[in-house]
């Protein structure tokens, strides 16, 4: 039978663990809509009435602007609060299907 100290223990490490992957999805969400809201205020600014050195400037930033900066995690999952979310839920749905497994188990050897 495990122990009180063990349980807490395990739950202390599983929550700083999530914890520490939620703040990094977090600070790639707020990174990539930073993003977007510089475009947008890029776009808004009255830039046209700037000196022809500062346009030119402008419009080179506005065109690499154009493609969405998304930061991704291996080159393939997007780090955003949405994969997040979803790496959670896979997470506990893994997580039943283990326990059911296991409680299967123990009623047949027993």
């Amino acid at each position: 039978m495990m122990s009180l100290y063990r349980i807490t223990c395990g739950l202390l490490l599983l929550s700083s663990i999530a914890i520490h992957v939620f703040i990094n999805f977090y600070c790639g969400e707020r990174l990539t809509s930073t993003s977007n809201e510089f475009q947008n205020d890029l776009y808004c600014s009255h830039w046209y009435v700037s000196s022809v050195k500062v346009r030119k400037m402008f419009i080179i930033v506005a065109e690499c602007q154009k493609k969405p900066i998304i930061f991704k995690a291996g080159s393939i999952v997007p780090i955003t609060l949405r994969s997040f979310v979803t790496a959670v839920q896979a997470a506990v749905s893994y997580f039943n299907l283990l326990l059911a497994l296991a409680k299967q188990m123990d009623k047949k050897y027993k």
